[in-house]
């Protein structure tokens, strides 16, 4: 299980007068509720900050960490010259190691990746309201490995086509995710189960300039999801790890 901390930039931004300083702010409120239900669940993931503001937040990633959470790196547009230098401060301040990247739109080569000494890389889709329409092919959906860098693509539920990415567990039905769950990892050895911090936002406090499509589900409502969700894990003991427990 993971979660994608970001903040907006540009054109993606919904108002042109938000300061990256006050967008930081309000996304480490919305991660302090995602850790306060987290460890009432006793349950640790992984945490995929973008590499533009990773060192901003490394304060709040310390804490991350000493909580017992894996601190990954989330590049959306950065060469691989910034990331080896965010990399790099941010083991020095945290005093671990990095080991995974994800990725969406631009996909860097798998060596450059293993050259800044990545152990694995999540590659993620982006999710609009056209994947409905597209069966993804089965294949993509396994670890695979190249060069001693392990490969992790998107889950995908056999039985109905869906993926396990931010936007189904924001729209499905619970009851209908949480049996996509159980009928998935009866054949399955995993499910990669993945959120964004800006889904506990509320929809008039929405920072990013999403289409409607996006802007249902948010705030309390997906905080109750989560917590619905979390209980359904533990119900049914089902394990949950950081992204490296699983895959070292």
């Amino acid at each position: 299980m993971s979660f994608n901390l970001t903040i907006p930039f540009g054109e993606d931004r919904a108002n042109p007068n938000f300061d990256d300083d006050t967008l930081i702010a309000s996304l480490e409120q919305n991660l302090e509720i995602i850790l306060q239900n987290l460890e009432i669940y006793s349950i640790l993931v992984t945490f995929f900050v973008e590499v533009k503001i990773a060192e901003r937040l490394s304060k709040t990633l310390k804490k991350l960490t000493s909580a017992g959470h894996e601190v990954a790196l989330y590049n959306i547009s950065s060469s691989v010259k910034d990331i080896e230098i965010v990399k790099n401060n941010l083991e020095d301040q945290l005093q671990k190691s990095i080991r995974g990247l994800r990725q969406k739109l631009l996909r860097l080569p798998n060596k450059d990746i293993k050259s800044l000494g990545f152990s694995y890389v999540s590659d993620i889709e982006h999710s609009n309201i056209g994947f409905v329409f597209r069966r993804l092919k089965k294949e993509k959906t396994q670890l695979y490995y190249d060069d001693n860098l392990v490969i992790i693509p998107e889950s995908l539920s056999p039985y109905s086509q869906l993926p396990f990415n931010d936007y189904v567990f924001q729209m499905t039905p619970l009851q209908f995710y949480n049996n996509m769950i159980l009928e998935t990892l009866q054949n399955e050895d995993y499910v990669q189960v993945y959120m964004n911090a800006w889904q506990f936002y509320e929809k008039e406090d929405l920072p990013y300039k999403f289409p409607f499509y996006k802007k249902y589900n948010l705030g309390k409502k997906f905080e109750d999801k989560l917590i619905a969700f979390l209980e359904f894990v533990t119900e049914n003991e089902i394990a949950m790890s950081r992204m490296k427990d699983y895959l070292f």
